[in-house]
């Protein structure tokens, strides 16, 4: 693996397994002949960066206006996020650990305020059916909550329920997937 990173941003070829046995851990980068001075080390505290002057490069620009807004067909904000601090990505591991299963709902759940639940019809642990402004839909346990505002729906991104219905937009210049958030309707499954 230290080969791999050979050149890279990352490169840690300098790191020995003694170094980490007797230590408190290395920071990346850590190239083959860099000296450890401490334990403290830091990525870029020597003002070097990854572009090639050298310098930072800072790319800013106009907020991005809401696209696609709401609508008369998708009036609902859905929103992700994390769901459990036991809970990372999309559980490919996190699912393996009994203690996470334990505490986590085994299928896909959004928050939804009593209000608009109400509205719906929909009651506690009712599969709801969320339709996106992307053409995708998904179904979901209701968990009614006030920790969200009533036009607003959430749901934990951890499950491939909620992923397919947020859109495949990425930052143009990370290349990082949205999976934020997207305009929906909802419907009580029957």
């Amino acid at each position: 693996i230290r080969e791999c990173t050979k050149g890279m941003p990352c490169d840690f070829t300098g790191i020995e397994y003694d170094m980490l046995k007797d230590g408190d851990g290395i920071q990346w980068p850590f190239k083959k002949g860099d000296e450890l001075k401490s334990n403290q080390r830091r990525l870029y505290e020597d003002n070097k960066f990854f572009t090639p002057s050298g310098k930072a490069k800072f790319i800013y620009e106009e907020v991005a206006e809401e696209n696609p807004k709401p609508s008369e067909d998708y009036p609902y904000y859905f929103n992700t996020g994390r769901g459990t601090v036991g809970q990372w990505h999309t559980q490919t591991r996190t699912n393996e650990i009994e203690f996470v299963t334990a505490i986590v709902p085994g299928e896909a759940y959004i928050n939804i305020h009593p209000e608009l639940a109400e509205e719906y019809g929909i009651k506690e642990n009712d599969k709801v059916i969320v339709n996106s402004q992307n053409g995708e839909s998904a179904t979901f346990i209701a968990k009614l909550s006030r920790t969200v505002k009533k036009n607003h729906i959430y749901a934990p991104m951890h499950y491939i329920e909620c992923n397919k219905i947020t859109p495949s937009v990425y930052d143009p210049y990370s290349k990082e997937p949205s999976y934020k958030f997207i305009h929906v309707n909802i419907k009580k499954a029957i």
